[in-house]
């Protein structure tokens, strides 16, 4: 396990540039608004990581992992354990930005810290997502899993605005919850059917 999350965080190593591109452009968001940069930041950290699924299939690269003492759960564990990571990365890194700005310009309320915690665990649900299609569908595929989440994402900056009571955010909370461990379930079940 710990050699699969060491592997994975060199290869991530590898896209810096592309995170520092996605760091200007949250800063940008934030003019638009801070949630938005906040849950596009910790979505796309969450998708780099997502992203080594692919660097594994390439080249029968997952025959070479499996031919090794790591078992197909294990490694679906490793992806859910790296995505949470990274999600948390993103949304602390991205959060503290806004924090700083809305701070200096005078803007910062309870709202705002609410909400932008709120969009931690959506972040992460929506990247949790993004594993069984990564690896029911291959690298050749994975623009399927961008659109769907994509569009799952913004079903989510729907109903959000609508999330005004403190039943709604536990009710909100317990979906997280459930969603991510279906997920988990679903990824499971289609690695242990997949032939190397």
């Amino acid at each position: 396990m710990k050699g699969l999350i060491i592997k994975d965080f060199c290869i991530m190593s590898l896209q810096k540039r592309f995170v520092l591109l996605m760091l200007v452009a949250g800063v940008f968001l934030y003019k638009i608004s801070p949630y938005t940069a906040i849950l596009y930041m910790s979505f796309i950290f969450a998708s780099i990581a997502i992203g080594t699924i692919s660097y594994d299939q390439y080249e029968n690269g997952m025959l070479y992992l499996l031919s090794t003492p790591v078992k197909k759960k294990e490694y679906v564990i490793e992806k859910f354990i790296v995505s949470l990571i990274m999600t948390v990365i993103g949304w602390t890194v991205s959060f503290l930005i806004c924090l700083i700005m809305m701070i200096i310009q005078n803007e910062f309320s309870i709202e705002f810290l609410i909400i932008s915690i709120t969009m931690l665990p959506i972040a992460y649900m929506v990247s949790s997502l993004q594993i069984p299609i990564k690896l029911k569908f291959e690298a050749e595929k994975s623009k399927i899993a961008t659109m769907i989440t994509t569009i799952f994402l913004v079903s989510l900056f729907t109903v959000i605005p609508l999330i005004n009571m403190n039943i709604s955010i536990v009710f909100l909370g317990i979906l997280m919850m459930v969603l991510i461990v279906l997920f988990y379930r679903i990824s499971i079940q289609i690695i242990s059917k997949k032939e190397y």
